[in-house]
């Protein structure tokens, strides 16, 4: 487990722009579960990560603009609510704003998965559960379903869902190419599985996280990703039902609420 004094060099909700050798990040928020601001994520010193970090090719135009919306991110966070640092900055386009906002979620959820690998044993977590719900493993949505433990279906998640993420037939890396015509429906299965990563953590290592004392970048973290999944509709509000109770605590706005609010700002 990770301590706190870690996280502040580990930790990056959602705002990831590499530049040679270091990839700097900073977010801070001005709600009860606010994170840390202006750390700095060195690759290969990450030893609560699962895997290496991944991150547009520098020399795509996609990259750039990932780069000019992090300053917009981080002028915004703390200012504002989620509502905010969710919705498309000008002149970006829906999908390609969810192809940069999905390699932010990624490189998150490896953090997250990898600061409880530690007491996520086949022993204590010999499935995949979130409460009272349980969920086996398939390559694809078709595929055969298996039960395995749960920090196995959580590397299962990010292996999966990184070789998805990189696939340039899925997921172009230049503005102005066009995606799949399944693209949102395909990157709503990744939405869907990153929350039950969520949804396990909460039920089965909560009490852990908040004996290191970082808590609250969990809490910083899966409300961004709450409202980010609501304000596009990547997962179904039924999906959601592991946690809904704290959702209803943090009294997210539904979806046409939060373009509203996207759009004033």
């Amino acid at each position: 487990m990770v301590g706190h004094d870690a996280f502040r060099q580990l930790w990056s909700p959602a705002v990831y722009c590499v530049v040679p050798d270091i990839m700097i990040s900073g977010a801070s928020t001005n709600h009860a579960a606010s994170a840390d601001s202006s750390v700095l994520y060195v690759p290969g010193a990450n030893s609560s990560a699962l895997l290496p970090p991944i991150s547009l090719p520098t020399a795509s135009n996609l990259y750039a603009v990932h780069c000019e919306t992090r300053t917009r991110t981080l002028a915004l966070d703390g200012a504002t609510d989620h509502a905010a640092t969710v919705s498309p900055p000008p002149n970006v386009s829906e999908y390609d704003w969810l192809a940069i906002s999905t390699y932010d979620m990624w490189n998150e959820m490896n953090i997250i998965v990898g600061s409880v690998q530690e007491y996520c044993t086949k022993l204590l977590c010999p499935t995949m559960t979130a409460g009272d719900f349980e969920y086996a493993w398939a390559d694809d949505e078709a595929g055969e379903l298996k039960k395995v433990s749960a920090l196995e279906y959580m590397s299962n998640v990010l292996d999966w869902s990184e070789r998805k993420i990189t696939d340039r037939r899925f997921m172009p890396n230049e503005h102005g190419q066009a995606y799949p015509p399944n693209f949102k429906a395909e990157l709503a299965v990744i939405y869907k599985r990153f929350f039950r990563l969520y949804g396990h953590i909460y039920y089965s290592h909560f009490k852990q996280l908040e004996d290191a004392g970082v808590e609250r970048h969990l809490n910083h973290s899966f409300k961004h990703f709450v409202y980010f999944v609501r304000r596009f509709e990547l997962v179904e509000e039924s999906e959601l039902a592991p946690l809904q109770s704290l959702i209803d605590a943090w009294k997210i706005p539904p979806r046409e609420a939060l373009i509203r609010m996207g759009s004033q700002l």
